[in-house]
């Protein structure tokens, strides 16, 4: 039988060459061989004593036919989102045609079939982010050690390498001066207030409605306003001292920025809605608070440097600004002008 991965992690006593050693099966590290699957043999300084003792002894030697180390699962667990559950049906229909357990190899070569059938990258990470999920919920069910977890879902990583997928922006993202203007002029004042707080700080939706007023300090000048954004990263933002001012005033919340007449916070979904609203009665087409973060990047990056700009919006990595906002692609009039 496979080992279970439980009894993997559980630290024993071994006899080895009639001596006694204590350490779990999986501190024996198995290193991956060209096929991807997983090499029985151990490190160099265990291997050198009786190898064929030793897998004996364990019942390890149908870890080939069992890569992760677990009893044999047959299928993912569908997560509860339609989307990707119709994703991992796909992929056990898959396991299931091809009378395959669930292992790192299958999971490559359904990548390798879906590739060659001419999916796009973006789809392709897509279903890589539903068997992610999946493997969470299945790995859940087994009740494996997070470390267990963890090394899994890194080998998963390196079978599905994930496709680069540049990301521009639509015409429908994209909001005109003359649109800003419009909506500036047709907002009542607390909503026209939320709108000057998101052109200001370019700050994503979450991140506007969880300041707070101790996490602002202001000069003569200018505002600051530090903001915790996405993977926990910190990074200052700016507003006027009558903006933030008049904040003050017309909100009156005890903590927070911006809040409900109770003291309340705003929640994601309600500010999202709000926009959309007004947008579709002011210029006809609805529109996301996200759009206005669009509207700054694009205003920013005539002004300041590719740097400068990511670390404003807190992009983890300048690329993710290039692909979102930087025209790449030289036009025939600035080459020919410098040359």
């Amino acid at each position: 039988m496979p080992i279970e991965l439980m009894e993997a992690w559980e630290p024993r006593i071994w006899v080895l060459d009639g001596k006694r050693e204590h350490f779990s099966l999986l501190e024996l590290r198995s290193r991956r061989d060209g096929a991807g699957s997983f090499d029985p043999w151990f490190e160099e300084d265990v291997a050198k004593r009786d190898e064929t003792d030793l897998l004996e002894k364990l019942n390890v030697a149908d870890r080939r036919q069992n890569p992760w180390r677990i009893k044999t699962l047959q299928k993912l667990v569908e997560p509860q989102s339609e989307t990707y559950a119709a994703d991992i049906r796909r992929f056990n229909d898959f396991l299931a045609q091809r009378n395959e357990s669930l292992s790192i190899q299958a999971i490559k070569d359904y990548r390798e079939t879906l590739t060659m059938s001419g999916l796009k990258g973006s789809t392709l990470n897509k279903i890589y982010q539903a068997i992610v999920k999946a493997v969470d919920l299945t790995l859940d069910q087994t009740q494996v050690s997070r470390s267990l977890a963890r090394d899994i879902k890194a080998e998963i990583r390196r079978a599905w390498p994930r496709a680069h997928t540049p990301k521009r922006l639509n015409e429908e993202q994209q909001l005109s001066d003359k649109e800003i203007a419009k909506m500036r002029l047709g907002l009542e004042r607390k909503k026209a207030l939320i709108l000057e707080v998101f052109l200001s700080t370019g700050a994503r939706i979450s991140e506007v409605l969880s300041v707070r007023w101790k996490s602002i300090e202001c000069t003569k000048k200018v505002c600051y306003i530090s903001i915790k954004g996405k993977g926990n990263r910190w990074r200052t933002v700016f507003i006027k001292p009558n903006l933030f001012n008049e904040l003050r005033e017309v909100f009156q919340c005890p903590e927070l920025l911006i809040c409900k007449s109770n003291g309340g916070g705003y929640s994601r979904e309600h500010i999202t809605r709000m926009f959309s609203k007004e947008s579709k009665s002011i210029l006809g087409r609805k529109i996301s608070p996200h759009n206005f973060r669009h509207y700054v990047a694009r205003r920013l990056i005539k002004e300041i440097s590719l740097a400068k700009l990511a670390e404003y919006l807190g992009h983890a990595d300048v690329k993710t600004t290039v692909d979102y906002y930087s025209d790449r692609l030289a036009k025939p009039e600035e080459i020919f002008r410098n040359l």
